[in-house]
């Protein structure tokens, strides 16, 4: 399947965007590049689908209608890249599937996926990273849910894209944030994740102490994430709505 081909299926299938990143650009800690979650890897497909700007205004009841979105359009995005996956490796191209959402990793109190798909929709030119460390698109802004695969096929990448649609000047995220997890010069996940994810053992994360030292601290809480906690609850999405680049369309 070619670059054109791949384009149509996965645009076919509903999604609004879709790019390819060259694994060579990429520079994430050990373990997370690329090439060392696939041995040969030649491109990354990044797939997007937005959600609804209706779901956000729908005020009284917008938290139950954003986590059905982000329910569902996981659901959908990882359905779409074991399809994806499938289809390229009966051309003979190994493809990994990577997970939209869980698992997560857990590392000195921040979450990682498998992968980084917002590093790699920048890279495939889809929009930049902004201070609350969404991704924002030209035109879809940070409303924008990933997916993506894996492939030691070898399709034209797009350029990265190396502006950034998140003014130096602007301030909007970084005073409506909270718990102050977002700053002028970085962003403290581990504050954001503690107070927009509701589930009761991630609260009690406190009794970590007490438990072996295999469920302490990271070990419990990517445990829980991953199994009880799955799907866990968002409760504050205010950088999102806030953002200036929200009303785009």
């Amino acid at each position: 399947m070619n670059r054109e081909g791949l384009r149509d299926y996965i645009l076919g299938k509903g999604m609004d965007l879709m790019g390819i990143a060259d694994p060579n650009l990429f520079d994430a800690p050990p373990g997370y590049n690329p090439t060392d979650i696939l041995p040969g890897c030649r491109s990354v497909i990044i797939f997007a689908k937005a959600i609804p700007r209706g779901v956000f205004e729908a005020l009284n009841s917008r938290y139950d209608l954003y986590m059905h979105a982000y329910e569902r359009y996981f659901a959908i995005m990882d359905d779409l890249a074991l399809l994806i996956a499938g289809k390229l490796e009966e051309t003979g191209s190994l493809s990994a599937p990577i997970p939209s959402c869980t698992p997560l990793h857990r590392r000195d109190g921040w979450y990682r996926g498998i992968f980084s798909l917002k590093h790699a929709a920048r890279i495939a030119g889809m929009g930049s990273l902004g201070k609350n460390y969404l991704l924002i698109n030209e035109r879809y802004g940070p409303r924008l849910r990933l997916g993506g695969v894996l492939t030691t096929a070898e399709l034209v990448p797009d350029k990265p894209f190396e502006e950034s649609f998140c003014e130096p000047a602007c301030q909007v995220c970084i005073k409506a944030c909270p718990p102050r997890a977002i700053k002028p010069d970085k962003f403290e996940q581990p504050r954001c994740f503690d107070h927009a994810v509701a589930h009761p053992l991630l609260k009690a994360s406190v009794i970590t102490r007490f438990l072996p030292r295999r469920l302490q601290g990271d070990s419990f809480s990517q445990l829980v994430t991953n199994t009880l906690g799955r799907p866990f609850r968002v409760e504050c999405i205010e950088c999102l709505i806030q953002c200036p680049r929200y009303q785009v369309s």
